[in-house]
């Protein structure tokens, strides 16, 4: 609710301060951040994660606190695309929540947030969205989705409301990222006098949380350079012995270092390591038609060739031995006697 607010400088006196803290999603905060850009009034936002709010020219005295922010959820796949050289990927989104839960929208502005920023990142040079109603999806209907994603890329990233139970993880960490709200605004108002509180704008008062780590009684809270806060982003990975879901990849956003936790907890079906980006023969098998074709005629012309040489050398052995057998003529040397005719004439 918009108006003014009371907030005490180093001083002890009280300073009237406009200043809105809000709990509402992405959408909600968008519009108010209009305004609050118009009139210049500091915006905190709980649990709005929309990437469009990192948008300094048109939220200049916007900050928002989720505890989980696109800019880091996207930067930490990124970086495990890049570890595996994957630049082929589809989104599949759940535009709506099949429970009936609340949550559609996070889901929602997640999936949107992901498409934006992955049509501009140079990594990525194939990128398929299929958008499908979870209410009216059965198990049909999966499947064909999976096998047309699963012929249009390597990697496939899906984006679903789930059961109501998400719901209220949601609210308890909507709490806690409330009081985290109010624990760095004081933290900042302690710094400055009445008279310099008075003076300050929306805009001016939004610099002094950014690139700035707030050590709370809950957790450290860190607000990056464009008024979003930063969190470090755990990647797990269902462990086939346990079943239970491992941290695999760890992703650190200050420092965007993004490293493997064991080498034991990688385990890829293929004793060839992580697959490739993209398979020999393409998704569909059509990169190796045309080889298999030349390989098929050369392997025909080979077979018809070697068939053809066999079949000529057995009929001219066959020949010569039948030749051999039936010659009159073949005369052996031991066999030769001499013929002495004697008559009137003389000897032969």
């Amino acid at each position: 609710m918009w108006g003014g607010g009371e907030a005490g400088g180093t001083d002890g006196s009280i300073v009237n301060l406009p200043l809105n803290a809000k709990g509402g999603c992405s959408l909600e905060v968008i519009a108010l951040g209009d305004f609050a850009r118009e009139w210049d009034v500091p915006l905190m936002a709980v649990i709005a994660v929309d990437l469009s709010l990192t948008n300094t020219l048109r939220f200049p005295t916007v900050v928002t606190f989720p505890s989980s922010d696109q800019l880091s959820l996207v930067r930490a796949t990124l970086a495990l695309f890049e570890r595996y050289s994957w630049s082929t990927v589809s989104l599949l989104c759940g535009d709506v929540n099949p429970s009936g839960a609340d949550n559609t929208l996070f889901y929602a502005a997640t999936c949107s947030g992901f498409i934006n920023a992955l049509k501009k990142s140079s990594h990525i040079d194939a990128l398929n969205v299929l958008h499908f109603d979870a209410r009216t999806a059965d198990n049909e209907g999966y499947e064909n989705m999976l096998q047309t994603a699963g012929t249009q890329s390597r990697v496939i990233l899906l984006f679903v409301a789930t059961a109501r139970r998400l719901r209220d993880i949601m609210v308890n960490d909507l709490t806690v990222s409330a009081a985290e709200v109010m624990s760095s605004i004081t933290e900042v108002l302690s710094q400055f006098s009445s008279r310099q509180l008075e003076a300050m704008t929306g805009t001016d008062f939004r610099k002094h949380f950014l690139n700035r780590t707030f050590e709370l009684e809950s957790r450290s809270v860190f607000i990056g350079p464009k008024g979003m806060r930063i969190c470090d982003v755990d990647l797990y990975r269902m462990n086939a012995t346990t079943g239970e879901m491992e941290i695999v990849w760890q992703y650190k956003s200050v420092s965007d270092t993004f490293r493997q936790t064991s080498l034991q907890n990688v385990i890829w079906r293929s004793q060839n390591g992580p697959p490739v980006n993209r398979p020999v023969c393409g998704f569909r098998g059509d990169r190796c038609i045309g080889s298999l074709e030349k390989s098929a005629v050369a392997t025909i012309v080979v077979l018809t060739v070697f068939s053809s040489f066999i079949f000529g050398a057995g009929i001219f052995w066959f020949s010569h031995q039948h030749m051999n057998e039936s010659v009159w003529w073949l005369l052996e040397e031991m066999r030769l006697v001499s013929a002495i005719t004697r008559s009137k004439l003389g000897s032969f």
